[in-house]
């Protein structure tokens, strides 16, 4: 996400680092109850399934936690340019 966002991959270390313990506890409250549930409900031939579901639940939660993009600081200004055929948006990617 950082690189994305024009940042330093510094700043994007020291952002974890920030994170990390509200990502942890998300963690724990989804994967902790999903293993308690699998292994002890759940039947031998869906535990695989049923722990692909949670994952792309806990994708969809991370990403709501975490996927919105912050506006960037370009390093300098990119010249405005018009599509004849669509209003399409420049992607400048940093160098």
């Amino acid at each position: 996400k950082g690189s994305m966002e024009g940042r330093h991959p510094i700043d994007s270390i020291k952002q974890s680092f920030i994170d990390l313990p509200e990502n942890v506890k998300a963690c724990w409250a989804v994967w902790v109850p999903a293993q308690l549930i699998n292994f002890s409900v759940v039947p031998h031939h869906l535990r695989i399934p049923f722990v692909a579901l949670v994952s792309f639940l806990w994708t969809v939660i991370i990403s709501g936690m975490r996927g919105r993009m912050e506006e960037a600081q370009p390093a300098k200004a990119a010249p405005e340019t018009h599509h004849a055929q669509a209003d399409i948006p420049d992607v400048h990617m940093p160098t």
